[in-house]
């Protein structure tokens, strides 16, 4: 019994506690409620910013959960309270989030879990009544298991009070309506004359109207407001005096009224029968109450907004208007109250920094966004502001959240009070392109002053104002002559001035723009070719006003193409001459050269081969076997390689070259190809091969045939289906010994004769040396097939070979191995031949032996 005491205490601690927060929940007067705007935005903005589909606003009621505000859950206005997520939350001041509800012992088996609406996700934050209870929560929901980061948890949290604040203000509003109402009533039982003199004294608008709108009282303020005088209201339609836009709304915000006896708020316009015509628009709060009869009609209060929605109206023009502003000009505001410590940046600020929505960075982060050498002098600056308030105008470079770099021009100013700054306010803008532009003109200038060209400004009349250095020393004149003193004519010859007057300028009147080439005079009458171009700039009006001339010397550059026509000829001469084909093709894959051995190789004359394509002139097939040698040219490598020509008689082979064609700059613009015939080269080289990987004895390949044929296969993927046989003669040397070594050799020619008619002419026959021999099988589907060869061999060798001097009997023991190892290559697949080869001799010696349980 005593141990049931703390027990009970307890269950009746929170029995007290639960009747105190349900009481809490009924003065929020909210139960039940149609849905506003206000909830349902803060709902969606929760979802939004936690980034999942279904957000509520639930009130935990005795036996359910009821929604205020619906995200996500169409259909659904309520649960049973022991089914609700939401009635853990309120349990706690804290946020409580479940990543994943299947795997929380609590929540695992919730029928809202297991079935629709299949929750996975949980996160609520409670909401408070103004007396601190929990009465309901804004939670977000996610069918897939997920996480809040800090930031959405410190959102989702802030949200939840934004939610508590609109409850108790939505309670408060409400109560003052009843306490209206209450006034009135109370006013109407005591006297009709002090009621009247009470409503009809009061500043805001006082109707009373049956179900369909007529309204049967208007107090002067609401006559007044409509445009009317004294009770002319009387026996109108309420709906007469609202803006007909507004009037649908309207009816069904009544109706709904009319339905649940729940009162009411809304704002409508209406129509202002003055003789302005205007509307006006007015704050209700409407209320049910019944006569003595017990028949209901509509008790309304409204208060004259007008003022408000124009002052607010002309808030956001100006907002937006600043807004506009600062877009074009690229200027962003900002303020940091020294006070509170609360920051505020413009949306264009943020575009400029290139922020997140919303955030707001520190002053000391905000600061951080200049480059590092800047940020002293920002801090000097907004340091000295706070401390004296002197206002400061910086041009500094920054780099923004996203990286990019920026001239930002920074002013700002201080708020003192009693001698203490209290508040900075400031401004950016992006001055990048000033800077650049600024920047840009200074290059310009110092390349106009340190070029070599000659650079001349003037009138179109002819009044020269301008010289650069190069200019003045072409005329020997000092830099403390001004340029005004010179007249054109001891610029220009006179063939020159006449060109000048009657072909460049009407040209450049008209198409702002004239290129050629001129000659000019230099100090002591020198006369030098100069290559010209004139460009005109035009006043506001568009008329011709001023000439600039950039003119540079191209008496060196006429001699250049002297002697490149030389050097030209004298190349044309040369590739005559060589017997190599030689031609050069341009970047566009078209002939631009070729030479006399070209056109007898390909059997084309120059006029059907220079200026077309390698595919016209070369054939498709030729050109895609040339196509991967020219890529790699184009990309600046030189290419040898070799092209056999089996279709034509006799049979040709090429050796061919191709080398990068570049430019001044260094770029690939085409390339030269040279191709020598080398046919006679690789038949002697052929034939040399061939020698030398043959055993001269039997005809069979040697080791080094043996090699190469190995390595070709290997090289076509064969190694996997290769099969290798070591061959060893038995009791050879007895027949050297006996017969002597010529008998020997007349038996070695007949084993390698037998060894050849027992394999494929694809399938490599080998003499290694001695009485040695080697078979290599190529592309065997299956070990047996190598295996039969194997017992053949061994056969054959047992035979009797009838020799000259005499009918002789050997044998042979073979080592076979199948399968070459990519990792380790021809040298291991030899080994294991030549290891089961000393395993066969081991074991008797007339046997074949392979891979291990297969022999």
């Amino acid at each position: 019994m005593e141990g049931s005491l703390p027990s009970q205490t307890q269950d009746q601690t929170e029995n007290r506690e639960e009747a105190r927060r349900l009481a809490a929940l009924r003065d929020l007067m909210v139960l039940d409620s149609p849905p506003e705007p206000l909830f349902d935005s803060i709902t969606h903005m929760a979802a939004e910013v936690c980034g999942v589909p279904i957000a509520l606003i639930s009130l935990v009621d005795e036996r359910r959960q009821w929604f205020k505000a619906n995200v996500g859950l169409r259909g659904l206005s309520e649960t049973a309270r022991e089914v609700a997520l939401c009635d853990h939350t309120i349990r706690s001041a804290e946020l409580l989030e479940v990543e994943d509800t299947t795997q929380d012992q609590r929540f695992a088996r919730n029928p809202l879990v297991v079935d629709g609406p299949h929750i996975r996700f949980y996160a609520g934050a409670p909401l408070h009544a103004p007396g601190g209870e929990r009465v309901g929560t804004l939670c977000v929901i996610d069918r897939q298991v997920r996480q809040l980061s800090a930031q959405q948890r410190a959102s989702l949290q802030s949200l939840s009070q934004l939610a508590s604040q609109a409850l108790a203000m939505r309670r408060d509003l409400l109560t003052r309506a009843f306490s209206v109402r209450h006034d009135y009533e109370k006013a109407l039982s005591e006297s009709e004359a002090r009621y009247r003199t009470m409503v009809e004294g009061q500043g805001e608008m006082v109707s009373l109207s049956w179900p369909d709108g007529e309204i049967f009282y208007a107090n002067p303020a609401y006559a007044r407001l409509s445009g009317l005088e004294g009770q002319s209201v009387v026996g109108r339609n309420l709906y007469d005096f609202v803006l007909p836009a507004d009037r649908e709304v309207l009816r069904q915000r009544l109706a709904e009224l009319f339905r649940t006896g729940q009162s009411c708020v809304g704002e409508d316009r209406i129509v202002y029968a003055a003789q302005d015509g205007g509307e006006r628009w007015v704050s209700w709060i409407n209320s049910l109450l019944h006569d003595p009869q017990g028949r209901p009609y509509l008790h309304s209060v409204g208060r004259d907004i007008s003022a408000q929605k124009e002052a607010a109206r002309a808030l956001r023009a100006s907002e937006q208007l600043l807004a506009r502003i600062g877009n074009v000009a690229g200027v962003g505001g900002w303020e940091r109250d020294l006070v509170t410590g609360h920051s505020a940046w413009t949306v264009q600020m943020q575009r400029i920094h290139e922020t997140e929505p919303g955030v707001v960075p520190a002053m000391r982060d905000a600061l951080d966004f200049y480059e590092p050498h800047a940020r002293p002098l920002i801090h000097k600056a907004v340091e000295r502001a706070v401390q004296t308030g002197e206002p400061w105008d910086l041009e500094l470079p920054a780099v923004t959240a996203k990286g990019k770099r920026l001239w930002l021009r920074s002013f700002g100013e201080a708020e003192r009070r009693d001698g203490v700054t209290v508040r900075l306010v400031g401004a950016v803008q992006d001055i990048t392109q000033r800077v650049q532009a600024e920047r840009a003109r200074r290059m310009l200038s110092d390349i106009i002053e340190s070029t070599s060209d000659f650079v001349v400004q003037a009138s179109v009349q002819g009044e020269i104002t301008y010289l650069n250095p190069a200019a003045r020393a072409l005329l020997g004149l000092a830099p403390e002559v001004p340029a005004s003193s010179v007249q054109l004519s001891q610029l220009l010859p006179p063939d020159m001035l006449q060109l000048h007057a009657e072909v460049v300028v009407p040209e450049v009147q008209r198409n702002s723009l004239w290129t050629g080439e001129i000659t000019v005079c230099g100090a002591g009458g020198r006369l030098l070719p100069v290559s010209h171009m004139v460009i005109g700039h035009r006043d506001l009006q568009g008329k011709l006003e001023h000439l600039s001339g950039v003119m540079r010397d191209i008496s060196h550059a006429e001699q250049a193409r002297q002697e490149l026509l030389r050097q030209t000829n004298t190349l044309r001469s040369v590739t005559e001459v060589v017997p190599a084909q030689v031609a050069v093709v341009g970047s566009d894959l078209r002939y631009r050269f070729i030479n006399s051995a070209f056109e007898r190789w390909h059997g084309k004359r120059r006029d059907e081969v220079v200026g077309h394509l390698l595919q016209e002139v070369l054939g498709e097939a030729e050109h895609q076997r040339s196509l991967p040698m020219v890529q790699r040219v184009l990309a600046g490598e030189t290419v040898t390689f070799e092209k056999d020509y089996a279709h034509r008689a006799p049979a040709s082979h090429l050796s061919i070259h191709y080398m990068p064609l570049r430019t001044e700059s260094g770029e690939v613009d085409g390339f030269v190809a040279m191709a020598q015939d080398i046919t006679e080269h690789r038949q002697e080289a052929g034939r040399l091969l061939a020698l030398s990987q043959r055993d001269p004895l039997t005809g069979l390949l040697n080791r080094a045939g043996l090699d190469a044929y190995m390595q070709r296969s290997l090289a076509q993927g064969g190694g996997a289906s290769m099969a290798l046989l070591y061959i060893d003669l038995d009791c050879f040397k007895p027949v050297n010994d006996t017969y002597g070594h010529p008998v020997g050799d007349e038996l070695l020619k007949l084993f390698a004769q037998r060894l050849r008619s027992l394999v494929r002419p694809r399938d490599a026959v080998a003499r290694l040396g001695g009485d040695e021999f080697a078979v290599v099988l190529e592309q065997v589907r299956e070990l047996d097939h190598a295996r039969t060869v194997a017992a053949k061999i061994v056969e054959a060798a047992q035979a009797p070979f009838e020799l000259q001097a005499a009918t002789v009997f050997v044998g042979a023991s073979v080592g076979l191995a199948f399968g070459v190892d990519p990792a380790k290559g021809a040298t291991d697949l030899i080994a294991r031949a030549d290891a089961k080869l000393y395993l066969a001799k081991r074991n008797g010696r007339g046997r074949f032996e392979g891979p291990p349980g297969e022999a």
